[in-house]
């Protein structure tokens, strides 16, 4: 199911405080899933107060019934980059309530975050929110107008406190150039699939003792070569067995980036993979590895039963990889512009996933400072 139509939300803290958008800071025609819409980067439903045009704020409505915010923080976005952050592109920011909201969050802000907007000069633009099962969260939206390089843009404000907000309309189509939240009861044409995924109740699952998997074509996916992928998935026994083949070879489950259009398991990639009972670790290889060691991959993190988000930021000659809110691993050296790619193996286990979903990165991506809590007139 699109996260948006129940996910949580966030944002907060000083102004002195810039909260790079991005683990990326150091690094030099859509079909089938993804929901690409122009107009999203061009939305009609309002203007700035300087007159120039809103983005950001897309089509159909942005919210739902009045709304009535008691408080709000300004978001001064900052491109820290040597080149324009245009208008349109889309921007994250993790972090936790308290972060965000402050001391005492829980009694200013609805548990389902229904309440927290953000405003662009004063006109509310599309946002997502979702909580991760570390207690932190994701905020993201597409910026208003371009930012210069080296300049700051101070005309945004995250709005919260009516405990009568309705959930705004699902908006990842809106904000995430490729997304896919599994809706219905069959994939999206653009997917390419191995064995029989069952789409149903707002996941996608590849069920346990069979080989099953989905894929993208590289070319065709609107996937930019320096794009943020996150996918939210979970694993219904993390203990289970891998499927063994003939050569002694054992394949669980991995998803992620690799070759395009296809199922071959071998590289390139740059990917979340289980190689042994109850952990995940994060693999990036170059084309023609023929073993994946300490150079390419991180030591195991242990599994658990969670929907958990996997993060994977990559640019032509890099990645770094996220799992929920904390950095795992990074690895420097080229894979190319590869598919997105979700296959399961393991005898025991169900692999669901709740939505995929992808943004263009820049180098560096914009930070956001935010701004002391005031009370709205």
């Amino acid at each position: 199911m699109g996260g948006g139509a129940r996910a949580c939300a966030v944002l907060a803290g000083v102004c002195s405080v810039v909260v790079g958008c991005s683990l990326l800071t150091d690094l030099g025609g859509l079909e089938g899933p993804a929901s690409t819409n122009p107009d999203a980067r061009a939305g009609d439903d309002g203007a700035l107060a300087d007159g120039s045009a809103l983005d950001g704020a897309g089509d159909g409505p942005v919210s739902i019934g009045p709304y009535v915010p008691r408080f709000r923080r300004t978001l001064t976005v900052a491109n820290v980059g040597t080149s324009p952050a245009p208008s349109g592109h889309g921007t994250c920011w993790r972090g936790t309530p308290q972060d965000i909201f402050g001391a005492g969050f829980a009694s200013k802000v609805r548990p389902d975050f229904a309440d927290v907007r953000v405003f662009a000069s004063g006109v509310e633009v599309k946002r997502t929110v979702d909580a991760l099962r570390t207690g932190a969260m994701i905020l993201c939206f597409r910026l208003a107008r371009p930012i210069a390089a080296g300049a700051a843009d101070d005309a945004y404000e995250v709005r919260y406190g009516d405990a009568n907000a309705l959930l705004p309309p699902p908006a990842e189509g809106d904000i995430f150039d490729f997304f896919d939240g599994f809706d219905g009861t069959a994939l999206a044409p653009g997917w390419r699939k191995l064995g029989d995924p069952v789409v149903s109740g707002g996941t996608v699952t590849f069920p346990k003792n069979m080989e099953t998997g989905i894929t993208t074509v590289a070319d065709t996916d609107g996937v930019a070569l320096d794009a943020a992928l996150e996918i939210k998935a979970r694993v219904s026994n993390p203990a289970s067995d891998p499927k063994a083949f003939d050569g002694g070879d054992t394949f669980y489950y991995w998803f992620g980036f690799q070759h395009s259009g296809d199922f071959t398991a071998s590289t390139p990639w740059s990917l979340f993979v289980a190689r042994s009972k109850s952990t995940i670790n994060a693999e990036h290889a170059s084309t023609g590895a023929t073993t994946c060691v300490s150079w390419c991959a991180q030591a195991p993190q242990s599994q658990t039963t969670d929907f958990r988000v996997y993060t994977i930021e990559r640019t032509g000659s890099a990645a770094r990889f996220v799992l929920d809110d904390g950095a795992v691993f990074s690895a420097d050296s080229p894979v190319g512009d590869l598919s997105i790619l979700i296959r399961n193996y393991a005898l025991d286990s169900d692999l669901a996933v709740e939505w995929v979903r992808a943004r263009p990165l820049l180098k560096p991506e914009p930070g956001v400072a935010i701004g002391n809590e005031e009370t709205v007139p």
